[in-house]
């Protein structure tokens, strides 16, 4: 996967559910209510979590989104 077509899987794409498996093993994720787009930056609820600790993590910063993202990154958590 690369990044042309990870955004053909995900831009534009409502309620979307984000699960990442890092090199490590490390299995991670996120969800924002509306659509992933170049750019954005969530201000809608969402939630985070860690299939590897069994564990969901509520924002610090309920008026900061739950997820950034633009053409390289996705970054999780209150950015």
């Amino acid at each position: 996967m690369n990044s042309t077509n990870f955004h053909a899987y995900i831009d534009n794409k409502e309620q979307l559910v984000l699960i990442i498996k890092t090199e490590t093993m490390h299995i991670f994720g996120g969800w924002t209510e509306g659509a992933f787009s170049p750019n954005m930056q969530s201000n809608k609820n969402g939630l985070l979590f860690s299939l590897t600790e069994k564990k969901s993590y509520k924002l610090t910063s309920p008026n900061k989104g739950a997820i950034s993202y633009d053409k390289d990154n996705i970054i999780f958590g209150n950015s």
